[in-house]
């Protein structure tokens, strides 16, 4: 289970970094092109992918490449493992009286 919470962390954090979009009145031209570029993209689950990934503790990043597919599966395993330590209840009633 401590595997799967460091790699749905690590997989948030790589997401968080790779968000980053520029200012500006260009930055909605930019988006909105990249915006189209993506939505065709994102149907081929075989395309190459890169994104800068940091590793804790280290300031350094890292280009990681996969298959879109496999971006898109570590950003579910990723939503799911949150969505269970965020849901998960702190203590049991009954326990620990």
């Amino acid at each position: 289970m401590n595997a799967t919470i460091a790699a749905a962390l690590s997989a948030t954090l790589a997401l968080v970094l790779a968000s980053n979009e520029p200012t500006g009145s260009a930055a909605g031209e930019a988006t909105a092109a990249a915006a189209k570029d993506n939505g065709q993209a994102a149907k081929d689950p075989n395309r190459i992918a890169c994104r800068q990934e940091t590793r804790v503790g280290s300031r350094f990043t890292k280009r990681v490449c996969r298959k879109q597919s496999e971006w898109n599966a570590r950003t579910e395993t990723a939503r799911q493992a949150f969505h269970e330590v965020q849901n998960r209840p702190v203590f049991k009633l009954g326990e620990g009286q």
